[in-house]
């Protein structure tokens, strides 16, 4: 499926397959440079690497795609590493966004739904999570790396978020212990060791502890000193 769009009158070609989705045309000049060309905002190391304009399709990288009616304007949402060539990279997210000409308002609709689906397959879109922060680990900035860092990426693909705050050890035991397992799709922990541990802990002591374990996924948010169990 293929997609003519516009960025500043400037024509932009989208399109998707089995391989990924491809933007071609969208190049930021002011990041260029001799070793350096930027495609869809992505700086490249000139010959190497993989593909520029190809984007892995699936919902790792994908966040969300959607036509919005008021601007006239298509957004496709991304989580993309800063450096595609290196293990590891820092990534970021990022959004492209170009306007639709009025006669191919039903074809970006129809691009985006079908984007959206081929990204999520086999994958529930916009889910339930409880975040659990603990506000006093580390050096205390757990809620600023949640709200700055976390947060755009779980609002994009439209993720209904409860944050609470731990107000005390153990607090985060007895939350999970107490937990209505078929309320959430997943608990995400942002602090260190302590908060992830009791969680697990107050599952474990639960009647239905293997299928609190099963029906609830588990994330972790590095935010205290250690952060041992995400580095192994």
């Amino acid at each position: 499926r293929s997609l003519k769009v516009n960025k500043v009158n400037h024509p932009v070609s989208l399109s998707f397959d089995e391989e990924g989705l491809r933007i071609e045309g969208d190049f930021n000049a002011a990041k260029n440079s001799k070793n350096t060309k930027t495609v869809c905002c992505i700086p490249v190391p000139a010959g190497k690497g993989p593909d520029p304009t190809l984007l892995p399709i699936d919902n790792v990288y994908i966040l969300n795609a959607f036509y919005h009616e008021r601007t006239r304007m298509i957004q496709i949402h991304c989580v993309l590493p800063e450096d595609r060539t290196v293990d590891e990279s820092p990534a970021d997210i990022y959004k492209f966004i170009y306007s639709v000409d009025d006669d191919k308002k039903e074809d970006a609709v129809a691009f985006c739904e079908e984007l959206v689906k081929q990204a999520y397959t086999d994958i529930k879109f916009g889910k339930k999570l409880l975040v659990l922060i603990n506000p006093f680990g580390g050096q205390g900035k757990a809620k600023e790396i949640f709200e700055y860092h976390v947060r755009p990426i779980f609002e994009s693909p439209k993720c209904d978020i409860e944050v609470r705050y731990t107000e005390h050890q153990g607090h985060a035991l007895h939350i999970a212990q107490d937990l209505d397992i078929h309320a959430y799709d997943a608990i995400v922990t942002v602090s260190g060791d302590g908060v992830i541990h009791e969680v697990i802990n107050g599952f474990l002591k639960r009647p239905d502890a293997r299928e609190a374990m099963q029906q609830v996924a588990i994330g972790i948010i590095p935010g205290g000193t250690g952060n041992s169990l995400i580095i192994s």
